[in-house]
């Protein structure tokens, strides 16, 4: 006897997957608070996680960023110039 393979689609109609699960409530995760994740903490990343945290205080808000230190690029040329330590440009 040979078993026959059905499609998915054949076997949530046949099992009455797709109907009973448009009768269950919504489940818990769409119940969870909202969340944003800011890839890249240079000026645009820091800026965007900080205007997204102020328009909706109760988001959560996550800022992933690759490096330890960011080093800014405004006023760089004073460190070239020997005017600035590097230092007074990156941040932590």
């Amino acid at each position: 006897m040979k078993l026959r393979r059905f499609t998915r689609r054949e076997f949530l109609l046949s099992t009455g997957a797709a109907t009973s699960a448009a009768l269950l409530p919504a489940p818990a995760v769409a119940q969870a608070a909202p969340h944003v994740v800011v890839i890249g903490g240079g000026f645009a990343g820091a800026t965007a996680a900080r205007a997204v945290k102020k328009a909706d205080p109760r988001l959560a808000v996550t800022l992933v960023e690759s490096s330890r230190t960011f080093t800014a690029c405004p006023f760089s040329n004073l460190v070239i110039g020997g005017l600035r330590e590097l230092s007074a440009q990156q941040f932590g």
